[in-house]
Parts: C-alpha cells; structure tokens; sequence
C-alpha cells in the first residue's frame, strides 16, 4: 500500500496535501486558489452568534471549575506551610477553615470538585464517540448535574455528621 507523501512547502510556493505532482517533490496549487488564500478571512463566530444550549453552559462550567479548583490548590498549599510553620500559624489557619466562610468555601470546593470530576467523566464519553446526539447529550448533562449535587450533599452531610473540622 502506497502511504501518503508528507506536505511540504519550498519557498514561496503553497502546499497542498491533496495535490500531488508525482514527477517532481512540489505540490501544484491551482492559481484560484493562491488568490482565495489572500482574501480576508472571517474572524472567529462570537457567543452572539451561537443559540444557547444547555451542553453550551456545562462545557463552560466544567472550564470555570477547572479554574476554581486550580485556584483552590492556593488554600492547600497555604495548609502545608502552615502545618510545616508550626502549631501558631496552623491554628491561625484551621480557624479560617473552620469559620462559617470557611463552610461555605469548602461546600462551594466540594461542589467544585464533583461537577468538574461528574463532567470530565461526560466529556471523556464523548472523546470516545459516545452520547453525541442531541437529546442523549442533554440527558448526559442533566445525570452530571444531578450526580454532582448527589456527592456534594452527601459530602456535606459526611462532614456535618461527622464533626470534620478539615
């Protein structure tokens, strides 16, 4: 089986994989084309041009808890320094965690965490080709959706009932 020649460009000339001068290592591109590739381009679609879609705002939710939790590595690495300060900057520290902000921050992370590992768990579905129609993608949605307050809940209710001070 013959394979195909990589694309290459020499010069000033433009490559085209699918053109293919055999006689020599250069491709041919037809002259309507070398015009057209000077024309100006559109520039890329923005959000108004787009129908909202439900898949639309889990994909940007899935992103934005990517970069809550991203952000959050910040409080985890201000515990170790505390617990490797020593037990006055450790304490100052769980005294943060353990204040009602503290709660709504840690609900707001577990929630964080369960949306984003629920919607990464969708998305590797559909990079391997699976759920991608319409109504079977909405549906994936609204089971991440659910499953996530699922775990968020009971995380919390786990922490309420059993004291968790972390």
């Amino acid at each position: 089986m013959a394979r195909n020649r990589p694309a290459l460009a020499i010069g000033r000339r433009v490559g085209a994989a699918s053109i293919f001068d055999a006689r020599s290592d250069i491709f041919l591109v037809p002259e309507e084309l070398i015009i057209n590739m000077n024309a100006p381009r559109p520039l890329s679609p923005h959000l108004s041009v787009y129908r909202f879609a439900h898949t639309m705002l889990l994909s940007v939710l899935h992103r934005a808890t990517g970069i809550v939790l991203t952000v959050a590595l910040l409080g985890v690495v201000s515990w170790l320094l505390a617990l490797a300060v020593g037990p006055a900057s450790y304490a100052r520290v769980m005294s943060l965690w353990q204040s009602p902000l503290g709660w709504i921050v840690r609900v707001g992370l577990l929630a964080s965490i369960a949306y984003h590992l629920c919607a990464g768990i969708r998305h590797l579905i559909f990079d391997a080709g699976y759920a991608l129609e319409k109504g079977v993608a909405r549906r994936a949605g609204q089971w991440v959706v659910g499953v996530a307050v699922l775990l968020t809940v009971l995380s919390v209710v786990w922490m309420c009932c059993a004291g968790a001070a972390v």
